[in-house]
């Protein structure tokens, strides 16, 4: 999508189709559609709530491959922070939001993770490519965190992707400011 002072283009699959666009203080209006809303913005890229209930990353351009670029983690990346995480939860087209808190110990590779109301403790490594492994933390199976180089575009957050990819499909998000995330999670709950 390009945006302009009247319009938008969007290309898709290679078919290129323009509209007029109503900028707002806090939102868009594409055409004849309702609004979408956004709830996170910086220089290179901005998160927006569609009128499906949606959260979408829009990215520029230029910046797009860092989606698909891994950074090495490190354990100092995580020893003695909390990270709060939301995500869509959702198995079907409806979309559910979640949040979880994710507390790593000052000491030892203990991470606890607080997700509605319930607190369960796993252990946690950086593996030989640089991902987080969270041992046994979905469901019994480990999850595996690999930080995208689109996490150098703004210093709040931490870009993921669950499992390394070379075409990320949802990016995840987590960040250290509890503020940020909590206004996030409730402008996308509205």
């Amino acid at each position: 999508m390009t945006f302009n002072d009247t319009e938008v283009s969007v290309v898709n699959n290679g078919k290129k189709e323009s509209h007029t666009i109503k900028y707002n203080d806090d939102s868009f209006q594409v055409a004849n559609d309702s609004l979408d809303y956004i709830v996170h913005f910086s220089s290179d890229w901005m998160l927006i709530k569609t009128t499906q209930n949606e959260l979408s990353l829009f990215i520029e351009k230029d910046s797009t491959e860092k989606l698909n670029e891994y950074v090495a983690l490190t354990e100092s990346d995580f020893v003695g922070r909390t990270l709060y995480h939301f995500w869509d939860d959702s198995t079907t087209g409806t979309p559910d939001p979640d949040f979880v808190t994710l507390k790593y110990s000052s000491e030892g590779n203990e991470v606890t993770i607080l997700e509605g109301g319930e607190e369960s403790k796993f252990s946690w490594k950086i593996d030989s490519d640089g991902n987080l492994v969270i041992e046994g933390a979905a469901d019994g199976s480990d999850i595996i965190m690999s930080k995208t180089a689109a996490s150098d575009l703004d210093d709040e957050f931490l870009i993921f992707n669950y499992g390394t990819s070379e075409n990320i499909q949802i990016p995840y998000f987590a960040t250290e400011n509890k503020t940020l995330a909590d206004n996030i999670f409730e402008q996308w709950n509205k």
